[in-house]
């Protein structure tokens, strides 16, 4: 992430251009802002929904003077919004920083105004003691010229469940010996705890992954950004709050039906589905067994 704060060249020449904009004052949002903060958003987004933006705000992590707006009198003309987090490498435990809706009312666009409001985020990132700032980005262009490194896309694989099998296999990886009696149904309430064991598990060797809190996870399942939450059961379907009679051993949130017609506002959905097909091969790997087959005979 950059470490300076001044305006690019580009910037300060359109600042110099319109006096205007260049006194436009950006300042942190707070409570109040919410429906200013919402209305904007729509109007240049063309989202999130009422309800995402009420489940945004709820979440644990959030501030509202992780926010930044430039204002017009009361009528805010530029936003930006700032999530930390922290990510495992390793052993190290780095804090992050996400920047997010990053964006200018149409009639201010090409006037530095979002170059302001980047550089006084990334100061603010600096100073919270944020390592690493990413953003997603429809335009890197932008991102670019002030100095941010271009990651690419998110890219992913497809491959045949037996030959991953068959090449973990000469790699010296070793089947359980036991065939697991596996159940799939509805998650229950009290088994969050187990969701977020799973999800730890899942971490280990890997970089990068945002930490979640249990306070996160609650929030998490309980915003319900999608149709269903299945678990997969090792054992006797049991309905039952002692872990230890029936442990989970997998878990996938199922969104289909709307996940492909917004890419901002169904990131989660997309990444429920990841966790959905992931699942599948462990299982298929790990336990040997087929869990679509499983799920088709309980249900007759």
């Amino acid at each position: 992430m950059p470490t300076g704060v001044s305006l690019t060249i580009e910037g300060a020449k359109a600042c110099r251009a319109n006096p205007t904009v260049a006194r436009l004052p950006v300042v942190t949002a707070e409570l109040s802002d919410h429906v200013g903060v919402y209305c904007f958003l729509k109007s240049v987004f063309g989202e999130p929904s009422e309800a995402e933006f009420r489940a945004s705000v709820e979440d644990p992590c959030y501030r509202p003077a992780d926010r930044l707006l430039a204002k017009d009198g009361q009528r805010i003309v530029a936003h930006v919004q700032m999530l930390h987090r922290v990510c495992p490498f390793g052993s190290l435990r780095v804090p992050v920083a996400q920047l997010d809706w990053l964006g200018t009312a149409s009639k201010l666009q090409g006037q530095g105004l979002g170059t302001r409001l980047l550089r006084a985020a990334e100061g603010r990132m600096i100073r919270s003691g944020a390592l690493i700032g990413w953003a997603r980005a429809g335009s890197p262009r932008f991102f670019g010229r002030l100095g941010w490194a271009d990651c690419g896309p998110h890219t992913w694989s497809c491959g045949d469940a037996h030959r991953v099998l068959g090449t973990l296999m000469e790699q010296g990886f070793r089947l359980p010996g036991r065939r697991a009696r596996l159940h799939v149904r509805p998650w229950l309430l009290w088994e969050v705890g187990s969701l977020a064991r799973l999800y730890r598990e899942g971490m280990d060797g890997l970089l990068g992954p945002f930490e979640r809190t249990e306070a996160y996870w609650q929030w998490l399942v309980r915003r319900h950004a999608f149709e269903q939450l299945y678990v997969v059961i090792d054992g006797p379907e049991l309905i039952d709050m002692d872990e230890r009679k029936a442990p989970v051993v997998g878990y996938a949130a199922i969104e289909i039906f709307s996940m492909f017609g917004r890419v901002r506002g169904n990131v989660a959905h997309l990444t429920h589905l990841a966790g959905f097909v992931v699942a599948y091969l462990y299982i298929r790997i790990r336990l040997r067994i087929d869990p679509v087959r499983v799920f088709l005979d309980s249900r007759r």
